[in-house]
């Protein structure tokens, strides 16, 4: 009886060891493939002087409402940025409308 249940644990271990060192199939994806870059002439002007984030090891600028960053080919944006960015960008807040004021007569 014993021998028996020596026998299972070892065959349990050794299938379990047999099922780990299969390789898996994995994808993987780059920011790249899933937010390609659109290359612009030039970056807006002073465009270090804006909020930065970073991002895949770049620093992001964020420039009326667009994330701009530095490649090795130039300046480059995203058509649709990537939902890590878009999490970090600044939350600009707006002044409220400016109310008339009522003309005071003397």
């Amino acid at each position: 009886m014993y021998d028996a249940y020596v026998a299972r644990v070892i065959a349990a271990g050794a299938l379990a060891s047999v099922l780990l060192a299969l390789p898996g199939c994995t994808v993987t994806t780059t920011p790249d493939s899933q937010y390609p870059p659109v290359y612009v002439s030039n970056a807006p002007p002073n465009v270090e002087t804006y909020p930065t984030a970073y991002y895949q090891g770049r620093q992001h600028y964020w420039v009326n409402g667009t994330w701009y960053y530095r490649t090795n080919r130039g300046w480059a944006t995203y058509r649709r940025a990537p939902p890590e960015l878009e999490r970090q960008h600044p939350n600009v807040q707006q002044p409220p409308p400016r109310r008339e004021q009522p003309e005071y007569r003397r």
